[in-house]
């Protein structure tokens, strides 16, 4: 009997500790079910937010300025501080805003600056507001004719290139003799210092003819294989005269009569 009570809690002992069983795997959606994505988590920071109890802009207050006397900006940093300075040690707005001309065209040339045009308001001691208008104008000897010949018709076109090649020796020959070969006359060529690369070149044309000739756009088609950019300035006709329009390049490439 005690034998039996003992081999009975040895039974008990050994079934209560065994490990329960494993839990079956999950079912397998079906093929053509839809499978939820997954959600997408970023660590990217929120965007920022400038405006505040203490401040209604609307921009990074790093890129603000502000001023109690002066203040003078342009597209560098450099060429800001020459204005600031220029004010600071005594010198007037006209002042500041030459000498930040001067600086830029060392800082910034691609913007143009000396001998350029544009527009400015002054306001002097006195109160008085001014608006002025530099915008470039054609030369005092210019005509409206003075491209047409005796029919009214175009003489002549203008036109720029330039092309990374330019260091390459007989590079201008090749894109010039484009015109040679379809007798295409050139009456004066150019070049000039490209402002948006050092080293290179930006070449200005004036030729006999005006586009929409055949053989003058073969030699434009011919001179793009060997430039970044050609670009025509235009052909003009005289104002007023009877079936008279200007030629000029519209932005797909060809041209349109106004």
């Amino acid at each position: 009997m005690t034998t039996t009570r003992l081999l009975l809690a040895m039974s008990v002992v050994v079934a209560c500790s065994r490990k329960a069983p494993p839990p079956p795997p999950p079912a397998e959606p079906p093929r053509d079910a839809a499978v939820a994505p997954k959600p997408v988590v970023t660590d990217a920071p929120p965007a920022a937010v400038y405006r505040t109890d203490t401040s209604d802009e609307h921009v990074d207050p790093d890129l603000l300025g502000h001023g109690k006397t002066f203040m003078v900006v342009s597209e560098a940093p450099l060429a800001s501080k020459v204005g600031a300075d220029i004010l600071a040690s005594g010198g007037n707005a006209v002042d500041a805003a030459v000498a930040t001309a001067f600086a830029l065209a060392v800082v910034h040339p691609s913007a143009g600056n000396l001998g350029g045009g544009g527009f400015a308001l002054v306001r002097v001691a006195s109160g008085k507001a001014v608006a002025l208008d530099f915008r470039e104008t054609a030369p005092g000897a210019a005509t409206a004719d003075m491209y047409l010949d005796d029919k009214g018709a175009p003489t002549k076109a203008s036109l720029v290139f330039h092309g990374a090649g330019d260091a390459s020796p007989g590079w201008l020959v090749r894109c010039l003799s484009e015109f040679a070969f379809r007798g295409v006359n050139l009456t004066r060529i150019e070049s000039r210092p490209l402002r948006s690369v050092l080293g290179h070149y930006l070449f200005h044309v004036d030729l006999d003819g005006a586009p929409g000739e055949p053989q003058v756009d073969e030699a434009l088609h011919a001179l793009r294989t060997h430039c970044e950019e050609v670009r025509v300035l235009g052909a003009y006709r005289a104002a007023g005269s009877v079936g008279a329009a200007a030629t000029l390049p519209d932005s797909h490439g060809g041209y349109r009569t106004s």
